[in-house]
């Protein structure tokens, strides 16, 4: 039995594939002088949760796909937050399910 791993996109990157450039431009573009926290949840064996600074989105994205990636058979979030003046933003966020289905999407702004 083969098994696939599914990737879930928004409708419009569906098309052109998950998490395009311009997407994850878009994003970085409305937070251009902000830095990046990227937060991991469940996605070890000890589901502790891990966080990692970015000096900017791309690399926080590449990142969280690397660790879900390597989550096999269990669940594993990864949200991006915007840091700038003392405020944080959800802008991103990565997770795969334990069956293998990958969401990789900005976050809706409020």
């Amino acid at each position: 039995m083969q098994r696939w791993t599914i990737t879930m996109c928004g409708v419009a990157a569906l098309a052109a594939g998950c998490t395009t450039s311009s997407t994850l431009g878009s994003v970085a573009a409305r937070h251009a002088d902000a830095t990046f926290e990227a937060t991991a949840q469940g996605c070890d064996r000890t589901r502790r949760t891990t966080v990692r600074q970015f000096a900017d989105l791309r690399s926080a994205v590449a990142w969280g796909r690397a660790t879900a990636a390597l989550a096999p058979n269990r669940s594993c979030d990864i949200l991006v937050e915007a840091l700038r003046n003392g405020a944080r933003e959800d802008v991103y966020r990565v997770s795969r399910d334990a069956r293998g289905i990958w969401i990789v999407a900005p976050v809706a702004s409020r």
